[in-house]
């Protein structure tokens, strides 16, 4: 028996802290369910394609890469929070209408990944022309984990396990950019994607590792 199996405080605590970062995603989820419930009703009785507003919210990204990677801060984070509302919009309209697919599902994320490295790249590159290499190699880390954010969970759930855990998601992270750059605290906004990209991978990994043991310990013949 380990110390975890011995006093249950490290799971106890482990178990917390997810239904709180849970509990912050049901409520941002919620909020963003809300508000963008009529518009994705109109958009569906006017027969607009979930796929087509996943390559708008894209290209809204890319804009926003290159207005970073220019200087323009603020334009930018606009730009990410615009390309953040399409991308909740193309789910609930498919959902809204009845067109979910397996396609759009993998169009949808691999778009926020390519969106997601174009943007920190640009960032990168910004901060490190401007003379400010830290700030730079903030931002490189904050895309790594951003990444691995979401390649933990799709590594797991190709595995058949469910990864829906961890701190931060891609819409706290949109937002957190998005605010960031708007109220001109983009370093600071860097270092908490970075921080709470790192815990959000570490998480991840705890929680496939247990899960992946908890099928090893498990007696033969156990459900």
């Amino acid at each position: 028996m380990n110390f975890s199996e011995r006093t249950g405080e490290p799971r106890r605590t482990s178990q917390e802290a997810a239904r709180i970062s849970g509990a912050f995603k049901d409520a941002l989820e919620a909020v963003f369910r809300r508000a963008l419930g009529p518009l994705a009703r109109l958009l569906s009785r006017l027969n607009v394609s979930p796929n087509a507003l996943s390559v708008l919210g894209w290209t809204f990204s890319v804009f926003a890469a290159y207005l970073f990677g220019t200087g323009r801060i603020a334009s930018a984070g606009a730009l990410v929070l615009l390309g953040g509302v399409f991308d909740g919009l193309d789910g609930a309209v498919a959902r809204e209408s009845r067109r979910t697919s397996a396609f759009g599902a993998f169009l949808d994320s691999t778009l926020d990944r390519i969106s997601e490295a174009l943007i920190f790249s640009a960032i990168v590159f910004y901060f490190a022309a401007a003379g400010r290499p830290v700030i730079a190699f903030v931002a490189a880390l904050a895309m790594t984990f951003s990444l691995l954010t979401s390649y933990t969970r799709a590594r797991a759930e190709g595995l058949g396990l469910d990864c829906k855990v961890g701190l931060l998601e891609r819409a706290g992270r949109v937002v957190i950019l998005a605010l960031s750059a708007l109220l001109g605290l983009l370093p600071f906004g860097l270092f908490v994607l970075a921080t709470g990209g790192a815990v959000t991978t570490a998480q991840r990994m705890l929680h496939v590792w247990r899960e992946s043991r908890r099928d090893v310990d498990a007696p033969d013949g156990s459900p």
